[in-house]
């Protein structure tokens, strides 16, 4: 088939596409950019990439878009090492902000979490968290862990827990509680854990 034909074609199915379409989804392609449609995963990518490529920024999450066709609102969380300090994290953040608005133009917000530094201590205690999420098939990754000291020998778990996308909302109460339930035997020291499952439009 030579170019012209395909261009042809292209034409001709296009064309059909839209004699087919109703009112309903008329209104709906006019609409969903006034209320905002979810992102492409590409987009999602690329926001990841754009905002890592910043020197300081160790990973991105909680990423959330609102698409309004000429314009993107744009947040996310920006993991960076807390020895940097307060004043440096937010100049990084900054960096992230400008880089993002440079590339999708609209109005970006980077908060900053800090990341602890990996002790062999605190590694041992993650590493007994990822065992505790094995028995969780439904639980695919977590970001923001902390270790927090509420005496000398005692210990307070908080972590943002991601789970597959076909778990419903009105589960996320009780895998929550399960997991706090199975960390609490793993981790003999805990005085207690905190999780918070991170909601469906948030990447």
């Amino acid at each position: 088939m030579s170019y012209n034909d395909k261009l042809k074609a292209e034409r001709v199915l296009r064309e059909r596409t839209e004699a087919n379409e109703t009112p309903y989804t008329h209104g709906r392609k006019a609409i969903l950019p006034l209320l905002g449609q979810a992102p492409s995963r590409d987009t999602i990518k690329k926001i990841r990439l754009t905002a890592k490529s910043v020197e300081g920024v160790e990973d991105v999450h909680e990423i959330i878009v609102h698409d309004y066709g000429s314009m993107y609102l744009i947040s996310l969380h920006a993991e960076i090492p807390e020895r940097l300090g307060p004043a440096e994290m937010h100049e990084i953040a900054e960096r992230s902000e400008r880089k993002l608005r440079e590339i999708f133009g609209g109005e970006v917000v980077c908060h900053t979490d800090p990341l602890m530094e990996r002790t062999p201590e605190i590694q041992a205690i993650e590493d007994r968290f990822n065992s505790a999420l094995k028995t969780f098939p439904q639980i695919v990754g977590y970001h923001d862990f902390r270790v927090i000291a509420e005496s000398p020998e005692r210990i307070i778990i908080v972590a943002d827990i991601d789970v597959t996308e076909d778990v419903a909302e009105s589960e996320f109460i009780d895998i929550a509680k399960d997991l706090e339930a199975r960390v609490e035997k793993e981790i003999q020291n805990l005085a207690y854990c905190s999780f918070y499952i991170t909601p469906k439009y948030a990447y």
